[in-house]
Order: C-alpha cells, then structure tokens, then sequence
C-alpha cells in the first residue's frame, strides 16, 4: 500500500475515535443528568469544558506541529486522548468528570489540528477532494457509530462503559502514528514558535465562550460577563496586534486577503454553529419529552452523519472537477430546510416526519462539507497548509462551542418562558415535558435562520466570477502565480 492510503488510514482512525467521543457523549448526556442530579444545562459542560479547551488551543496545537513535527504531535495527541479516556471512565463526580474531559481536550486538539495537513501532505493536488470526501465519510461514519454504540452501552451497562471501550483503539492508533507517519522536513529553517501570540488567542477565545455560554445566567449586564467579554476584547486586539508585528504568527493573517479564503471560512461558521445544535438539542427532546430509550434516540442521531457518510466521497470528486461554490450554498440551504422541518416536530411525531427533516439536514451536510474544506485548502499557499489545517479546525471548535452555548442558552430562556405561559392545571411533569418540546421548536427555528443567513453571505460574497466553474486546484494555481 501506498503512503498516502496509509497515512490516510491513521488519520482516519483518530478522526473516527474523536468523532465518535463527540456524538456519543451528547447521548449520554440526560443519563449522566440523572446520575449526577443536575441540569442539562449544567451538565452540559462535560460538552463545553472539552470544547473551549480544544478551540483555544488548536492554532496552538497546529503551529506546535509546524515546529516540532506532524509525526510526533500526532503520536502524542494519541496517548494524551487515550490517557483521557482512561480517567474518565474512573470519575466519581460531575466535575471531576468536567476536569478530565479538558485533559482529554488537549489529546484531541493535537490530532485534529493536523489531519487536513498531513493529508494535503500525502496527497497530490488534484487528489485533494477525494481525499477530504473519504476523510468526510470517516466523520460520518464516526458520528454515526457514537450515539448506536454509546446508546447501546447505556441500555447494558452505565456510563464509564462509552470512555473504557476506546482505550484499545487509541492504544492501536498511537503505536501505528509512531510506525507509519513520515515527518515531513521543511525546507530552509526550523520554524518559530510565537508563545504570546498563543497565549492571547487561547485567553481571548477562552473569555468569549465563557461568556456567550453563561450570560444568560449571570445576567449580560453582569459584573463577571461583562469583564469576561473586556477580557475577550482585549486579549484578542492584543493578539491581532502581535500577529502582524511578529515574524512567525501562530496564523498569517494575510491569508484573509484571499477572497476565496476568507468567504468559505465564514461559511464554515455558518454551518458549524447550527450543526452543533441538533445533536445536543434532541436527546434531550426524545429522552426526556417523548419518552425514547437512549439507544432509540441514538438511532435517529445516525441520520444525518449516514448520509454525509454516503455523499462525501462523491462531493469531493466533484468538487475536484467542478469547483465548490454551488455545492456549498446549496449544502447550507438544504441544512436551513432540514431544521426548519424539525422545528415542527412535536411530541407526537411521525417517524417519517423526523427522518425527512432530519434527511434532508443530511443531504445539506454531504454536499457542504468537503467542497468548502476542499476551497480554503485550495485558496492556500503550499507553505500555509498546516496553518488552514489547524484554522478549520478551530473553525469548527468556535462553531461548535457557540453553537451548543447559544443553543443551551436559548433553550433554557424559552422552556422557562413556555413553563410560565402553560395551563396550570397541567400536572408538573407533563407541564415540563410540553415546554421542553415548544423549547425544542424555538431553538431548532432558530439554528435554521443562522443556516439561511450563510446562504446570503454565500451568495453576496462567495461566487465565483462569472463564467464556467474551475476546479478548485486550478483557482489555486491561478492564485500562486
């Protein structure tokens, strides 16, 4: 076997374990509520905890590799994630639970971060599309895995059961990152590290995430919130202002004066934010509204990653011919369709009813993805790939991390509404139940709104000139020339 088919198969396989800790986790979520007593907004820091941890430092992780080595940075986010996994399983409370998983963050942010370089690295050019469709496919297939597994777990055994399963597989993936990765030597000299341009983005993403996930609990007038977002303000003026002084920033900001740069990484946010709703969002709908099993609720969470599974290999052909724009926006608009049927689910649901909004969220997420990863990684000097790779990454941990804080937020302000505005002869059980549901509603409308709001920045700001569409690599030579 080629090089590239078996860097691409380790790759895959810490993306399949990083994917399926995500989704099955979230599964899990109403059941650890219940074990530890407490909220689901509180719980859902077990989600947020690993999130901001492993956005604020993924540049850091990314440019780290640049520095030391994809090989052995990989190598080590191997052993530090299956650490993680080892003590979580081992947690006797909620935040015990909480610190272990920001451990467990680190391990991810430094397998993450380098995927889409070392498989730039492995992969001509014009292979490019196909191999981040296939890498797609792996995400999927790990998303879809998660909640089956993890539901499956929890019906037979208790929850330290979807942490110790993994530990194997991240004991297989460390030893063969160590045998079968080649580290790529750069020409001209070693690169530098930028420490204080890493320590304010991490800080400054760090405040802002705080903030946006508790202000609607402290109160955005608030003395804590409103030094948290001063604090965000501040750090992050102050790492723009280091990153254009410093001869080796974490990130070149001169890539976002590429047009095609910066547009599909504003898309991707468009997409990571409502993405991250739905997963979190229905559990605790079918758990604790409907009524469902986890292993049931598992279930319909496969819908949309079998079908970004099914369809991204094809999209990154595709998009290697044909170039990205039109299966991007079209991607997004299919996504804002998708939730906007959810949002008419109620407790009552057909199966059918989900399956087709849930569907057609799916086939949004299988045309989006691999074009628009496809388009930054095209729109990227060769000498910058590890900087894009790390800066997709963080994309999509700042999307996720808003997206679930906005959602939690969001949906405890409008369940507590819906709780006050219901008949009072309702018993308190079915009066929690209904408001749960009308809460699902409003927050799955909204996520739909943000969607179609990148449909508009698409089709403003992301088309291409007029003329037949160009394959993303020859957009990209016709740029470096």
């Amino acid at each position: 076997m080629s090089h590239k088919w078996t860097a691409f198969s380790v790759v895959s396989l810490g993306t399949f374990m990083g994917t399926m800790d995500m989704s099955g986790l979230i599964v899990a979520l109403p059941i650890l509520g219940q074990r530890f007593n407490e909220p689901p907004e509180t719980v859902l820091w077990l989600v947020l905890a690993f999130s901001l941890t492993f956005t604020s430092i993924m540049l850091t992780a990314g440019r780290a590799a640049d520095v030391l080595g994809r090989k052995r940075v990989y190598a080590a986010g191997f052993l530090v994630f299956t650490l993680g996994l080892a003590l979580c399983s081992t947690a006797q409370g909620l935040w015990q639970l909480v610190g272990y998983r920001v451990f467990q963050a680190v391990g991810g942010a430094m397998l993450v971060s380098n995927t889409n370089a070392i498989i730039a690295d492995a992969f001509p050019d014009a292979e490019r599309g196909k191999a981040l469709g296939l890498m797609e496919s792996v995400v999927g297939a790990g998303l879809m895995a998660g909640p089956v597994v993890s539901g499956i777990l929890l019906d037979l055994w208790d929850w330290p059961a979807i942490f110790f399963v993994r530990i194997p597989l991240g004991i297989l993936g460390l030893a063969l990152a160590w045998r079968v990765l080649r580290e790529a030597t750069p020409a001209g000299p070693r690169p530098r590290f930028d420490p204080s341009g890493a320590l304010t983005l991490s800080g400054g993403l760090l405040c802002l995430l705080a903030a946006i996930n508790q202000g609607h609990r402290a109160g955005w007038g608030s003395l804590p919130i409103l030094a948290l977002l001063g604090g965000a303000s501040l750090l992050l003026a102050g790492f723009f202002l280091i990153e254009v002084r410093v001869s080796a920033p974490v990130i070149d900001l001169r890539l976002f004066r590429d047009r095609t740069f910066a547009a599909y990484n504003t898309l991707l946010l468009a997409y990571f934010i409502p993405s991250a709703s739905l997963p979190f969002l229905l559990p605790f709908f079918l758990v604790q509204s409907v009524g469902y099993a986890s292993s049931v609720a598992g279930l319909f969470l496969t819908v949309v990653p079998v079908l970004m599974f099914l369809m991204s290999p094809f999209t990154g052909v595709l998009s290697d011919r044909l170039g990205s724009w039109a299966m991007s926006t079209g991607g997004l608009a299919f996504l804002g369709a998708g939730y906007l049927l959810v949002s008419r689910l109620s407790a009552d649901f057909s199966v059918l009813q989900a399956i087709v909004g849930l569907g057609v969220a799916g086939v949004g997420a299988g045309l989006f993805l691999t074009p628009t990863y496809s388009a930054v990684m095209g729109a990227t000097p060769p000498d910058h790939l590890g900087t894009a790779s790390a800066l997709i990454a963080t994309l999509r941990g700042v999307g996720v991390s808003v997206g679930q804080a906005v959602t939690a937020s969001f949906l405890a302000i409008r369940r507590e509404e819906h709780l006050f505005a219901l008949p009072t002869a309702l018993d308190d059980a079915a009066r929690a139940r209904q408001s749960l549901a009308l809460g699902f509603q409003d927050t799955a409308l909204l996520m739909s709104a943000v969607a179609l709001l990148g449909v508009l920045v698409s089709l403003i700001y992301a088309r291409p000139a007029a003329g037949p569409p160009k394959p993303e690599r020859v957009l990209a030579e016709a740029r470096h020339d």
